[in-house]
């Protein structure tokens, strides 16, 4: 099945062209001042001969004419570095015009296949999901070229960056300035200009938190406002998370445990910079549920306005079946207000608890993470403090949105854990816009978005990423560690493996796959539990992430759990259905059932019927922690 293509597939520049572009033309302007200046400089010792001539002069001046060596050569490899940048530059600023097109073309024409499977609909007299997947005339093709454009701009992204990599990375180090430096291995002689620019943003980032440590939140804050980007520089180039601890236990108040409570100049980063301290690692936890408590009170306020505003267009409705606000019978319009408000309250309400103390003085709803636009979102069940024993990664699967918090159905089965030992503290994690989750997404297309094991891999950087993040606390590093994996947040999990993450114990609810490079970790244990269901068929059928599936793998200690309804279809030898991928050798028996899908939902919650899966996930990491 072919999915329609979404603005959100297509891969984006995270470099400023324009400003990649500048920068290589003043680097080569001011490469061609260097020579000069040391040349003359050269000059100027030469002349020592004249003025003061002593048994040690000559040898002086003779160690000065490595100044113009030194000259020649920096000029050399800043002209060489301003090249390989202009050439990136050219390149991604064709890829952006490529962009652009394609995201005009991509909106018009998911525009027209909407309003033709609207019109089958109708036609047909189905729900419009029914039409999900019907092309109208030249539409499939025109799609297929869309996908190999997207494709061609991905790999020229690609290209030009790895290309500028390889090239800097070549880039010789000035011999001259070897020898001023008193460099004696030539194997010392390379210099890495990735390195280097990785160093300035860690350093520059760094410098801007000094900056922003004021005790006034107000002051804190119009900093921000006259310099946002200083925002994007700390979102894409954060210090390491164990540099933000030492910066931030530096800053005063609860060293290593920070539920002591917050120095006058960390109470206003909080209150000042809640964007900023939020979504930086290495913060403690509590202290980052407290920036994105005040985030979330600014958009507690906007979903107000909001709401208010809805209703008010939406109007009463007279006794002769008009609005007033429109003048019409209710339809198409006062329709999409009502679904609107239904949507904004449902986000009000999990905000509300997010904001609201409870009579305990804690908060229902705990943020470790919250950028709506980006969505990302992490909430953190439990308390973090010198009594936890084990710290529990979740992260749902296909489809999950920002939406799905709020009703707690992605956190059913962390809450359960947390529920049944206090020592437990657990992330329900989503970085990022997940398959299926993106805006227009259809089911189909998140399906077959969770099957590309790339994004699953990008996803694990991700999650590994936020995996440093929770062991720069003290506290938490010393914890038994639990990935646990829902459907696709399996291969999200695994994917954290394969870029480096670390778990004791890995837990797979009905997980997907493991992606390309994902291996085993001899101190992790493994389990899989599953019932029969739509993704276990499909794993049945060979057509799940190649094939590396935890229900089949060595690695795995895999359970499925049998439920009332389940039968056997039996696929003959050769034989080939829609959909499937033709079977070869010994019949293949697949069990199936009627509820395939409320299956797969089962097994992350929480409800009776799933209590004995809980109750072995519970007691394998109680036997962790002893």
């Amino acid at each position: 099945m072919t999915a329609l293509i979404t603005l959100a597939s297509l891969p984006e520049i995270t470099i400023d062209v324009a400003s990649l572009s500048s920068g290589a033309s003043d680097l080569s302007s001011k490469a061609a001042l260097v020579q000069p200046a040391t040349d003359q400089a050269s000059t100027s010792w030469r002349g020592l001969l004249t003025s003061y001539d002593t048994p040690e002069s000559p040898a002086l001046v003779g160690k000065m004419t490595v100044v113009g060596t030194a000259g020649a050569d920096f000029t050399e490899a800043l002209a060489s570095v301003a090249s390989t940048l202009t050439t990136c530059a050219d390149a991604l600023a064709g890829a952006e015009a490529r962009l652009e097109a394609l995201r005009a073309d991509i909106t018009s024409f998911r525009s027209s296949v909407a309003t033709f499977r609207a019109d089958q609909a109708e036609l047909l007299e189905v729900d419009s999901d029914q039409t999900g997947d019907v092309w109208g005339p030249g539409q499939f093709e025109h799609n297929a070229g869309l996908v190999a454009e997207r494709e061609a701009v991905r790999q020229l992204i690609e290209s030009a960056i790895d290309e500028a990599r390889g090239d800097l990375a070549s880039v010789a180090e000035p011999v001259g300035v070897s020898s001023l430096t008193g460099v004696a291995d030539a194997s010392a002689t390379s210099t890495s200009w990735s390195q280097a620019q990785e160093h300035f943003d860690a350093e520059l980032s760094s410098a801007l938190l000094a900056r922003l440590a004021q005790d006034d939140p107000d002051a804190v804050s119009r900093l921000l406002a006259q310099h946002p980007e200083w925002v994007d520089q700390l979102r894409e180039h954060p210090p390491e998370p164990t540099d933000v601890r030492a910066w931030w236990d530096g800053l005063g108040g609860g060293v290593g445990d920070d539920t002591v409570g917050w120095s006058a100049t960390q109470s206003a980063l909080l209150l000042g910079a809640p964007v900023v301290m939020g979504a930086l690692g290495g913060v403690p936890p509590l202290a980052r549920v407290e920036a994105n408590r005040h985030t979330a009170e600014a958009r507690l306020a906007v979903v107000e306005s909001e709401l208010d505003e809805l209703r008010e267009r939406l109007g009463p409705v007279d006794g002769s079946g008009y609005t007033t606000s429109y003048g019409y019978q209710p339809g198409q319009v006062e329709k999409q207000i009502e679904a609107d408000i239904a949507r904004l309250e449902k986000e009000k309400a999990y905000l509300d608890r997010a904001t609201t103390r409870l009579p305990d003085g804690t908060y229902e709803v705990q943020l470790m993470l919250y950028d709506r636009d980006r969505s990302r979102l992490v909430e953190m069940v439990g308390t973090p403090g010198p009594d936890t024993k084990s710290t529990i990664t979740y992260s749902p699967g296909t489809g999950t949105t920002m939406e799905s918090f709020y009703g707690n159905g992605v956190q059913d089965v962390s809450r359960w854990l947390v529920d049944q030992d206090s020592s437990r503290v657990a992330f329900v994690w989503k970085d990022g816009y997940f398959p299926g989750g993106s805006p227009g997404d259809t089911v189909p297309g998140g399906i077959w978005e969770a099957n590309q094991t790339d994004y699953a891999l990008r996803s694990g950087a991700d999650l590994a990423a936020f995996q440093d993040e929770v062991r720069s606390d003290p506290v938490l590093a010393q914890s038994y560690e639990v990935g646990i994996g829902h459907s696709w947040g399996l291969a999200a999990v695994t994917g954290s493996e394969a870029k480096g993450a670390r778990y004791d114990q890995v837990e797979s609810l009905a997980g997907a796959y493991m992606p390309p490079g994902w291996t085993a970790q001899p101190d992790t244990t493994y389990s899989h539990q599953s019932y029969t269901d739509f993704l276990s068929v499909a794993q049945d059928l060979d057509v799940v992430g190649g094939g590396n599936n935890p229900d089949v793998s060595d690695d795995f200690d895999s359970t499925i759990y049998s439920r009332d309804g389940d039968w056997t279809l039996v696929l003959p030898t050769g034989s080939q259905y829609p959909g499937t991928l033709p079977t070869s050798g010994a019949d293949l028996d697949v069990t199936t059932l009627s509820g395939l899908v409320d299956n797969h939902n089962l097994v992350a919650t929480s409800q009776t019927d799933n209590l004995s899966v809980l109750q072995q996930i519970d007691g394998r990491l109680a036997r962790g922690t002893r």
